[in-house]
């Protein structure tokens, strides 16, 4: 029986799955998309971090958030200049960042981990994530285990 005083906060990032890839803004089509051979993984990870105030501020809808993602990477693809036509490949990545629900892998004891537990506890996941990662719950099925859903893109800073 459920006891309604109780409740189990949980993350998405590295608690019920991660990035297919290994890295949160590589996407499963990244180096198809600008070509591995021209990439400085360490000079990449540095402008992942320069540019991270794109991606920090309030994004509501999937709409804002690849609006937010294009500018990200365009930003970086300016930077490397690595590409002919930064902006179509910059659209091309953000695209995929958040349109492709195949860029997660969930761990494997997670589904049976929260039927268990919201059968105990008020489930709550609280996470850093962008409004794509709806559509990533949903499809692992797993969004039904919690009462509510924050993703802190969706709310202002203070």
């Amino acid at each position: 029986m459920k006891d309604k005083t109780k409740y189990l906060i949980l993350d998405f990032g590295l608690v019920l799955g991660k990035p297919k890839t290994g890295n949160w803004f590589i996407t499963p089509n990244f180096y198809e998309i600008i070509g591995k051979n021209k990439i400085d993984l360490k000079r990449l990870n540095v402008l992942f971090n320069k540019y991270n105030e794109n991606i920090s501020k309030k994004i509501i809808t999937k709409e804002e958030e690849y609006k937010a993602f294009k500018e990200f990477y365009l930003n970086i693809l300016n930077e490397l200049k690595i590409v002919k036509n930064e902006e179509e490949t910059a659209e091309k990545l953000a695209e995929d960042f958040v349109y492709n629900e195949d860029k997660y892998i969930m761990y494997d004891d997670v589904y049976e981990f929260l039927e268990k537990q919201s059968q105990k506890y008020i489930l709550i996941l609280l996470s850093d994530n962008w409004p794509c990662v709806y559509a990533i719950l949903k499809n692992w099925g797993i969004d039904k285990f919690f009462t509510k859903i924050y993703i802190s893109s969706e709310y202002p800073a203070l």
